[in-house]
């Protein structure tokens, strides 16, 4: 009987023991979820106090004109398919955002009023959300346009804190330079070649009717020749201004031996004008139309001419005569001339390729 009672004490004791045994690792436990979480927010806390703004900047060159790209940066709608089909992220403009409820983030459009400036802010969401403030800037190269960017990234104080796991900046600029280079390469498909300043395009068919006056002309009075000549056709000048057809003026040759040009003025008239046959000219061209604009005086078209020929040499293409010069703004418009705008055309022959 003894001997059963110092069992069970010895038993009792030993129980006894496990549960101090316990509280104590418990209480280790506790003591360092505790330490654990008072560094936790001692971490956090100490984000508010890192600066919330990160910045970067950098520029690509675009073989598209600088007006183009501003605008194209201006339609929120493309923009935003465009960000998130490059990104793989759900963005949406602010209305879409409203009638939608949110998906991956989202894009507000603030339109500068200073030339070629744009801005977009960006707010992106999820567990890492943070806040984008990037800005535009284009200018005209001869290389092309030089799109120059800047960005400030914000984010939260936990991301701040723990910003060398979640790397956020490096995560922010892959988006960034995914879009960007959508971004060109969607524009520049629309450029056949960028030389000394002048974007060479391509449109597939033209079909246009003119009154025309055609003669020979020496070199040093084709300028005289299309005043002239133009002014005699004023009758139709005047029946077109509600149209907006602007005038043009076609070289079929040159004949540099004697220094004669065979070419002519005319202005594009509509279909429903009857006109004299003498006078009249159907210029149907179905097939490649080469062309590109000229910016200033009409008298540096020349270079634009160059620039075209060059294209269509390097490229082993003929062209159909005549050529084209149209006016689309002249002298008529304005009297800068720095605001002039001439279309240069040229009808590929398309006969043995």
């Amino acid at each position: 009987m003894l001997g059963g009672l110092t069992y069970r004490l010895s038993k009792r004791k030993y129980f006894y023991k496990k549960i101090e045994r316990t509280k104590t690792r418990m209480n280790k436990i506790k003591s360092v979820l505790v330490g654990f979480f008072a560094i936790l927010i001692l971490l956090i806390v100490s984000g508010y106090f890192i600066n919330p703004i990160q910045q970067g900047e950098g520029e690509i060159i675009i073989k598209e004109q600088a007006y183009i790209l501003s605008d194209k940066l201006n339609r929120d709608l493309d923009m935003v398919e465009m960000f998130s089909e490059s990104t793989a992220r759900r963005v949406q403009t602010f209305e879409q955002e409203a009638s939608r409820g949110k998906r991956d983030g989202l894009i507000r459009f603030i339109k500068n009023h200073i030339a070629f400036d744009n801005q977009w802010k960006i707010d992106l969401y999820g567990i890492i959300g943070r806040s984008v403030t990037l800005n535009f800037n284009l200018k005209d190269s001869r290389e092309g346009t030089i799109l120059r960017y800047q960005y400030e990234l914000k984010t939260p104080a936990p991301v701040r804190v723990f910003g060398r796991f979640f790397n956020v900046k490096n995560s922010w600029e892959r988006d960034l330079d995914k879009w960007l280079n959508t971004f060109k390469n969607e524009n520049e498909k629309n450029v056949l070649a960028l030389i000394n300043g002048y974007y060479i395009r391509q449109r597939d068919e033209i079909e246009r009717i003119f009154v025309i006056k055609r003669s020979r002309v020496p070199y040093q009075e084709m300028n005289e020749f299309t005043v002239t000549e133009l002014n005699s056709l004023d009758f139709y000048l005047q029946a077109e201004i509600l149209r907006e057809h602007p005038v043009s003026t076609m070289y079929y040759d040159f004949d540099d031996d004697v220094e004669l040009t065979d070419m002519a003025v005319g202005v594009r008239v509509g279909a429903d004008v009857e006109l004299p046959l003498k006078y009249q000219m159907k210029y149907v061209a179905r097939g490649p139309v080469i062309y590109t604009r000229h910016y200033g005086h009409v008298r540096n078209t020349v270079y634009g001419h160059a620039a075209i020929q060059k294209y269509l040499i390097e490229n082993d293409y003929l062209y159909r005569r005549p050529f084209m010069e149209t006016y689309l703004v002249g002298a008529e418009t304005t009297e800068n001339n720095d605001e002039w705008v001439t279309l240069l055309e040229y009808y590929r022959d398309t006969t043995f390729d």
